[in-house]
């Protein structure tokens, strides 16, 4: 099987269908898309055509037949289905504000009712190989993702670095461990968005597909036929918004760090500070 995987999107249809085009002209079996297709682009427009684009995309598969996306759901669209149903955020404990609200109220409940029914997780199992698809991550003491609600679902698409006692740090911090350096790959080699690098990212049993805030949408070319992964970028046409920047990490020692706590058992939204 051919399998191309495309990262995060944010809000660039031009630059997503050229690489539609892209991987179906290479020849690929299926189409995933890791999430976060909203954000961050020129418009509020721009980010409602991808998600009509991921929504009505077919394209046709080696095997001749035509073949619809699969997506997994990033936390940039949980924030604005949250908001749009009025949700309380997992781990917060309180309905998000949408910080794009004219996003927010630009998708239609046609819109909405498809995000909603985006799953966090997708495996794909061909012979000996077991492939799963995320926005964010999972952690070691994770058993199977299937066991996970909609609700617990919300912490998969937010995994990324890790504080020193192995607490989920938000999406603006950064430390030295990171959650794919530390994967065991009990669950399959997962491949994940979310955390931007300047290049696709490979580690031991995972694979980082997000190069959103570095100028480009990232996409890969995975066989489990033996071929060699190729990798494919589309360059964002401009600099369309401040909020592409690289994220840096806070200069203070004693800055307030937002995270999870996972103990498999609760999971709790907490702020906590953290000294030198």
């Amino acid at each position: 099987m051919r399998i191309g995987i495309i990262g995060d999107v944010h809000g660039r249809p031009v630059e997503l269908l050229n690489m539609l085009l892209r991987l179906e002209k290479h020849g690929v079996d299926r189409i995933v898309s890791l999430g976060d297709l909203v954000d961050r682009g020129p418009t509020a427009e721009s980010s409602v055509q991808c998600v009509r684009l991921a929504q009505g995309w077919s394209f046709t598969a080696r095997s001749g037949e035509r073949r619809n996306l699969d997506v997994v759901v990033g936390n940039h669209e949980e924030n604005h289905i949250y908001s749009h149903f009025q949700r309380v955020l997992p781990f917060r404990d309180f309905v998000p504000k949408s910080r794009h609200q004219d996003i927010t109220d630009a998708l239609t409940a046609a819109d909405y009712a498809w995000l909603d029914s985006i799953p966090h997780w997708l495996t794909i199992d061909e012979g000996e190989h077991k492939l799963c698809f995320t926005h964010g991550g999972v952690l070691n003491n994770m058993t199977t993702p299937g066991w996970y609600g909609k609700q617990m679902g919300s912490l998969l698409c937010r995994i990324g670095y890790l504080a020193p006692d192995g607490k989920i740090l938000s999406p603006w911090e950064r430390s030295e461990r990171f959650w794919a350096d530390e994967y065991d790959g009990k669950l399959g080699h997962v491949f994940f968005g979310h955390t931007s690098f300047k290049a696709i990212r490979r580690f031991r049993h995972a694979t980082g597909v997000d190069c959103s805030k570095y100028g480009s949408l990232a996409a890969l070319v995975w066989s489990t036929e033996g071929e060699n992964p190729v990798e494919m970028y589309e360059k964002h046409a401009e600099d369309r918004s401040s909020t592409s920047a690289k994220v840096e990490r806070p200069s203070s020692s004693r800055s307030q760090r937002r995270m999870f706590d996972w103990d498999g058992e609760s999971h709790d939204w907490r702020s906590r500070s953290y000294g030198s």
